[in-house]
């Protein structure tokens, strides 16, 4: 009994290194790479987790169960032995004094072999939500596709929620609502032109105006130039291709990541409540 007390309060001890490691480059993120993220993860995880979590799509990071740092992380971050191999760390949100907190499998040789985090049972066997459409976003054979409209409503990325990124569609406008590279909400109103069966996406005004968004250069940018295509899949998909803003004044395009989920382009969006 003794012995698996001292082996997890040695694992608990490696998982406090983790996290420390991890935190504080997620925190100091203007001196930080994915590089330097990535040689956090491929010492401490095994290589099956490390290359599914590059592979995966969420809004979160299920490391975390977060989408960024908490600033009081080094004081509040408990981690504590559950059963087995199970662990648990937690961080409290400064914002409103609730708990994240993520379960972690560990090996005897301390590395982290799964994750499982709010309804996540295994990050090992997670399946991204857009996975099934894949085929058909590779391969749009509709004879139909070119005369196809897109069906209003609004369309998300993976599972629908309303803190996620929205595109709302009526007719040939729009309303897109995303987080900006420096994670603030915003909304804007789009046009669109279609041709053949793309649509071309074109940024109209900003519909949602506050201090915070001001890191995105709004008054530079072209209402003319496309910041994103889009392919009618069926009644209930599209691809979504991001383009992003061209900057009159710096004569370049700005924001180039995918608003959706930062890393593929295309990708699959799905009606919401069809």
């Amino acid at each position: 009994m003794q012995d698996c007390k001292g082996q997890n309060d040695k694992k608990i001890k490696e998982l406090n290194k983790f996290y420390s490691l991890y935190f504080s480059a997620m925190e100091n993120v203007d001196n930080t790479s994915e590089n330097d993220l990535d040689l956090i993860k491929r010492k401490y995880m095994t290589s099956q987790l490390y290359e599914k979590l590059k592979k995966i799509n969420m809004d979160y990071d299920p490391v975390i169960n977060a989408q960024d740092v908490d600033s009081n992380w080094q004081k509040s971050i408990d981690i504590n032995h559950v059963k087995d191999d199970l662990f648990k760390m937690c961080i409290k949100n400064s914002y409103d004094k609730s708990l994240n907190c993520t379960y972690l499998k560990v090996e005897e040789n301390f590395k982290i072999y799964d994750i499982q985090v709010n309804d996540i049972a295994s990050i090992l066997n997670y399946i991204n939500e857009d996975e099934t459409y894949i085929e058909a976003q590779n391969n749009i054979i509709n004879k139909d596709s070119v005369n196809a409209k897109i069906i209003s409503g609004n369309y998300q990325y993976g599972k629908c929620s309303e803190s996620k990124p929205s595109y709302y569609f009526i007719d040939d406008e729009g309303q897109f609502n995303f987080y900006t590279p420096k994670n603030k909400w915003v909304s804007i109103s789009t046009t669109s032109k279609k041709n053949g069966n793309i649509y071309g996406i074109q940024y109209n005004f900003l519909t949602g105006v506050s201090g915070e968004n001001k890191d995105l250069d709004w008054n530079n940018f072209s209402m003319k130039d496309e910041i994103a295509e889009i392919k009618v899949i069926d009644n209930n998909h599209l691809e979504f291709k991001w383009l992003g803003f061209y900057n009159l004044k710096k004569k370049q395009k700005d924001f180039l990541e995918n608003p959706f989920n930062k890393d593929k382009n295309p990708i699959v969006l799905e009606r919401c409540n069809k």
